[in-house]
């Protein structure tokens, strides 16, 4: 999936840091979400007019990441009615918010 993004197109979508565990020297790459780029002014025009979506953005600007695993998954369950799955925005929203989720879990790069 992410050889079909542009590197453009990446980089408004997520950043990378060094992040390190207490219990080790070794440094690994980590990605979150890019929170000077053009994904999150996306998510921000969404916002104005979806109550989720603008507490999504607010979680991802306080944490510089996706909300917690279960959080949006949670969401969709328990207010069905709430986002619009159809919506080709909350579609960009869902896939995006999973290929972080999973990179962020499967990520081991030194």
């Amino acid at each position: 999936m992410y050889n079909s993004l542009s590197n453009e197109t990446f980089k408004e979508i997520w950043s990378f840091q060094k992040s390190q565990q207490h219990s080790e020297e070794t440094k690994y790459k980590s990605g979150g979400i890019n929170t000077s780029g053009k994904y999150l002014e996306f998510l921000n025009v969404i916002g104005n007019r979806n109550n989720y979506v603008s507490n999504y953005v607010k979680e991802i600007y306080a944490s510089g990441d996706v909300p917690s695993n279960a959080s949006l998954q949670n969401h969709i369950y328990t207010n069905p009615n709430d986002l619009n799955l159809n919506d080709y925005n909350i579609q960009v929203l869902i896939a995006i918010n999973y290929l972080t989720q999973n990179d962020g879990q499967k990520r081991a790069e030194k």
